[in-house]
């Protein structure tokens, strides 16, 4: 078995290594709807309080792989937060107006 990076190194270009290690930073701190509320410091029964849901919903809520924009709008804003919506390109950020 070759570890990740010895394969990287000798099939990506420099460039291409850049952009990989980027997209892995990037990535590494998007965490998920459970860790967000662990660090609020709300357990899934209050956080369900606050979204009129039961427990279970709000579960299933958080290991959703693609969760619509209004539930992450409902869940984050329950936890005291806003949604902020970018569209990135290589040479200008916008924020998107939803």
């Amino acid at each position: 078995m070759k570890k990740w990076k010895n394969i990287r190194s000798t099939k990506l270009s420099t460039e291409a290594q850049a952009r990989v290690d980027a997209w892995v930073a990037e990535e590494s701190l998007a965490i998920n709807l459970q860790k967000v509320r662990e660090l609020v410091g709300l357990t899934q029964e209050e956080l369900a309080q606050r979204l009129e849901l039961s427990q279970g919903s709000l579960s299933r809520a958080e290991r959703s792989t693609d969760p619509k924009l209004s539930t992450l709008r409902k869940y984050v804003e329950a936890l005291g937060g806003e949604i902020e919506v970018r569209a990135v390109f290589a040479d200008k950020s916008v924020k998107l107006g939803v």
